[in-house]
């Protein structure tokens, strides 16, 4: 994830792994207060879905799809301050497992766990055991109540966090922490944004960390090359995101606009939520050279932000993308205001 990852890649002080990005940081934390709101071969198949997303009330977002693209591949002092933010609020406990590949993986697991039906979270943990050591699974039923109390805006920060961690596992136990990951998340037949995110953003570095990546595309300068690969996501977006077929096509049209490319069907495509197919699409738009892939964040940022908000999911979706084409974009809360990202106080 570029230099957003390096914030919390080794264990210096704070401070200084700041500097290292930002040699102009004075070092006042005092300020800082952020508002609430490729599949291995042994690893990660799709699931079959991605589930639709509903547009709740809460974690909804302004957007301003053009200040998102700016702000691809930057590292500003807003960025840098909601990195820190978000590591000073985790629990201790969690915040010590991060550095170490037992305890990254315990997290991740835990971040996969339900929240919600306990049937679910049951089958999960025994489906575990199958993938995970005792010990390791105990861990996750030890942290679980600490990461289900977490505010929503936490997940993929603490993602990110512990990807340089899990990159000092052993190849076996990346295969069996990545099949674990696919049975955590394939349990109940479908996938949230957050899940789809999370795996994308988390295996395809490692993945490609353990060989196991894509092979190298030649580079794409042709953008008419990428014509259905790009209605493929766009119209994966714009269904995800609308409940009426009209606000959908009226997404998906903004999306085409916003790209600018002569001669791509304005049509909204069948619904097609299947994820071996986004898989597909985005891979073949990775090998966009980088002006083409400012183009296509650009309409995928337009199509999500249509109705001018984006839900906390759509915006983990969209720095999924954009993770995908190897230009991160930082959360979005950070593009925003800043307040104070606090773990429920109730923990």
């Amino acid at each position: 994830m570029g230099h957003f990852l390096e914030i919390f890649a080794t264990h210096p002080p704070l401070i200084e792994r700041i500097r290292r990005i930002d040699p102009s940081f004075d070092g006042d934390l005092s300020r800082v207060r952020i508002g609430p709101l490729e599949r291995t071969r042994a690893a990660v198949r799709p699931p079959m879905a991605l589930r639709p997303q509903v547009r709740p009330g809460r974690g909804v977002l302004p957007m301003n799809p053009t200040q998102v693209v700016s702000h691809i591949g930057t590292v500003g002092p807003q960025q840098l301050a909601y990195a820190s933010a978000v590591l000073t609020s985790l629990p201790e406990p969690l915040r010590v497992l991060a550095y170490e590949p037992f305890g990254a993986r315990a997290i991740v697991f835990a971040l996969l766990v339900d929240h919600e039906s306990e049937g679910v979270r049951a089958a999960q943990l025994e489906r575990l055991g199958t993938y995970a050591e005792p010990a390791l699974r105990r861990e996750v039923e030890v942290i679980l109540p600490l990461v289900q109390r977490l505010t929503p805006e936490l997940r993929l920060p603490l993602v990110s966090m512990v990807v340089p961690t899990l990159s000092r596992l052993s190849r076996e136990q990346f295969e069996g922490f990545a099949a674990a990951v696919r049975e955590l998340i394939e349990s109940d037949n479908q996938v949230s944004l957050y899940e789809y995110a999370l795996q994308r953003v988390l295996l395809r570095h490692l993945a490609t960390h353990y060989g196991y990546g894509p092979p190298p595309r030649t580079a794409v300068r042709s953008a008419g090359l990428l014509i259905g690969p790009v209605r493929h996501v766009l119209g994966a977006l714009a269904h995800i995101g609308s409940s009426q077929p009209s606000d959908a096509a009226g997404a998906f049209t903004m999306g085409i606009h916003a790209l600018g490319w002569p001669g791509v069907d304005p049509s909204l495509p069948p619904r097609n939520l299947d994820l071996k197919a986004l898989d597909q699409a985005l891979n073949e738009l990775a090998a966009a050279v980088p002006q083409l892939k400012r183009q296509i964040l650009t309409a995928c940022a337009s199509c999500i932000g249509a109705d001018g908000r984006v839900t906390l999911e759509e915006g983990e979706l969209l720095r999924a993308i954009a993770d995908s084409l190897g230009c991160p974009v930082p959360p979005l809360q950070s593009l925003t205001r800043v307040e104070a990202v606090q773990a429920n106080p109730s923990a």
